[in-house]
């Protein structure tokens, strides 16, 4: 990393990055990753890029229109980080009995028998709502010419009651009207179900719901053949069934109804258009529903996704972990090979410094010897010629006397 300071108008000619249009003085800092990036900043920073170590993104968000938010950590952090993933991975791995890298597979099994089971369940929540409803068939009451039959039943919400309202209306065989109420969490759910013959006769579930519902704490409404509405006051469901019984009657009695059927005509035409608005706000409510259940799904299978991603991310961190050690462990037993090199390669420089030094110092005593050869040949040589020279002196003495 190169840090400089220079003038504003060097750091732009150099090509610096000027980040966020934030204003800056006549001398600026310079900071420059060769071949990677130059920009302005005044922060501290690494003098090598090495110093940083191991880099991981852990977020990325959105703060603004088209600005994105990274946050990463470095170092020992992404290292600890790393480990603590691979801590959890390990103990996933222990838990599931399994490797690792066989993670990914068994989490996208467990979800397909997950889902399988909650189909499994749903099925047989079905088959008890049936069973259920069969009961309820055997308390149906006859009043008229029409077949009530109210009371509770088991399901955990609106969608579950209507379905089982709509099981039971087929099973009257004509000129059936349908009172049930569940109640979940100390909240009531009411529906009203009139089949065409009842409807024909004069029955309007709409209004029916509208009257029972006070006396549940609620409200509601609907077309004539269903209608339902939500209440806070389980403990008057008792008065409110005998209610819907004592109004189903009042229309299943009346034996001006036939006769009526003239001046209804106008009421009908009203009712059926009250009935079309409020089927355009139910099917509007029903289209917000469906968009709001489609983004409930879409946020599952994200949700689902991001398990996934999680656990091939930590697989890979796990991974990479290991080959950094792997690095680590390699790089270590590459410095070690070449200092034992360096070593032998030192051992071989003292030999031969030592061989050279004792050659060096045999040489020499040879040529010290040498010298004191020669200089005892040279005193041998001297004492013979003076030993020589005296006898020739002496001969000539010798011979001098003699003559």
């Amino acid at each position: 990393v190169d840090i400089q300071q220079m003038g504003i108008d060097d750091a732009k000619k150099l090509g610096a990055m000027a980040l966020f249009g934030e204003k800056y003085g006549d001398v600026v800092r310079v900071v420059t990753v060769p071949g990677f990036s130059c920009e302005l900043c005044g922060g501290s920073h690494v003098k090598n890029v090495g110093q940083i170590g191991r880099f991981k993104i852990v977020s990325e968000s959105g703060v603004a229109a088209g600005v994105r938010r990274i946050e990463a950590i470095t170092g020992r952090a992404a290292i600890k980080d790393a480990n603590k993933q691979t801590e959890i991975l390990n103990s996933v791995s222990t838990l599931l009995k399994i490797r690792a890298e066989d993670l990914p597979a068994q989490v996208e099994k467990i979800l397909a028998e997950d889902k399988s089971m909650k189909k499994q369940l749903d099925e047989v929540h079905a088959m008890q709502e049936k069973a259920e409803a069969q009961k309820l068939l055997l308390a149906a009451k006859e009043i008229g010419a029409l077949k009530c039959l109210g009371g509770m039943a088991k399901a955990k919400d609106m969608d579950e009651l209507r379905d089982i309202a709509d099981f039971l209306i087929d099973k009257l065989e004509g000129g059936g009207v349908v009172v049930l109420a569940a109640v979940n969490d100390g909240k009531v759910n009411l529906v009203v179900k009139a089949d065409k013959k009842a409807v024909k006769a004069g029955i309007h579930a709409g209004n029916i719901v509208k009257e029972i519902s006070k006396l549940i704490g609620g409200g509601g409404g609907g077309r004539p053949d269903m209608a339902q509405a939500g209440g806070k006051n389980p403990e008057g469901l008792p008065k409110m069934f005998e209610a819907a019984e004592n109004a189903i009657r009042k229309v299943a009695e009346n034996p001006n109804n036939d006769k009526k059927s003239g001046g209804l005509k106008g009421m009908f035409e009203s009712v059926k258009n009250l009935a079309s608005n409020v089927k355009d706000a139910v099917a509007e409510k029903v289209d917000d529903a469906k968009e709001k259940a489609a983004d409930i799904k879409e946020k599952v299978a994200d949700k689902v996704d991001d398990v996934k991603d999680a656990v091939v991310e930590k697989v890979d961190d796990a991974k990479e972990a290991v080959a950094e050690k792997v690095d680590d462990a390699k790089d270590r037993v590459s410095a070690a090979s070449k200092d034992l090199k360096n070593a032998k390669s030192t051992l071989a420089e003292v030999k031969e410094d030592i061989k050279d030094s004792v050659e060096e110092k045999v040489e020499n005593v040879v040529e010290k010897a040498k010298d004191a050869k020669f200089e005892a040949e040279a005193k041998v040589k001297g004492a013979v010629r003076g030993v020589m020279k005296e006898t020739v002196k002496t001969i000539k003495k010798a011979e001098g006397e003699l003559k």
